[in-house]
């Protein structure tokens, strides 16, 4: 039986993907279990999963990682090539890295309230942004993803949200960014 370990960004501490034959799959998911035991390893769903993901300001599927942004405004510098030649996307993502200016960048977000995402952000009445992901997390902070406008895109910088005009402000910039030139 072959199980393969691939080792993946952590959202927090380390974080593995298994892949597993199907038969084998409740064995391996026990057998892991009952070795952490001592650690204090315990199984979460994807709700845990959720809020570590968005701490982290990780982009999610279907929410930042849609055909609305491009790998590059998602922080996925690192994981594109500018070297291989001919794949979808490829010639915008060129584009991108040649004129080292982009649209928007992923940022994470302090809310001062929850707030239903997606929603538009503004800043003296102009469009800045957009958060695409919010959470409380279980110990109350209420966090989100978003993208910004890079010339809005300050730590510290407060954004408001046109309908309730509740306070969103930028944590940090978010993924990995360009390197500097």
């Amino acid at each position: 039986m072959e199980i393969i370990l691939l080792e993946r960004k952590a959202l927090s501490w380390a974080q593995w993907a298994i892949i597993a034959p199907t038969p084998a799959a409740e064995s391996v998911w026990s057998a892991i279990l009952e070795a952490g035991q001592s650690a204090g390893i315990r199984p979460a769903g994807s709700l845990t999963f959720n809020v570590l993901r968005i701490r982290a300001g990780r982009p999610g599927i279907g929410r930042e990682l849609s055909t609305d942004f491009i790998p590059l405004e998602a922080g996925l510098w690192d994981e594109v090539s500018f070297s291989k030649g001919c794949y979808t996307g490829q010639e915008i993502i060129a584009r991108m890295e040649s004129r080292n200016r982009l649209a928007k960048t992923i940022v994470k977000l302090e809310l001062e309230q929850i707030i239903s995402a997606p929603t538009k952000l503004f800043i003296e009445g102009k469009d800045a942004g957009i958060l695409t992901s919010s959470v409380t997390t279980p110990d109350g902070e209420h966090l989100g993803v978003g993208f910004v406008k890079p010339a809005f895109a300050e730590v510290g910088r407060v954004l408001y949200t046109a309908d309730a005009n509740v306070p969103v402000r930028i944590k940090e910039l978010a993924g990995s960014q360009p390197p500097q030139l």
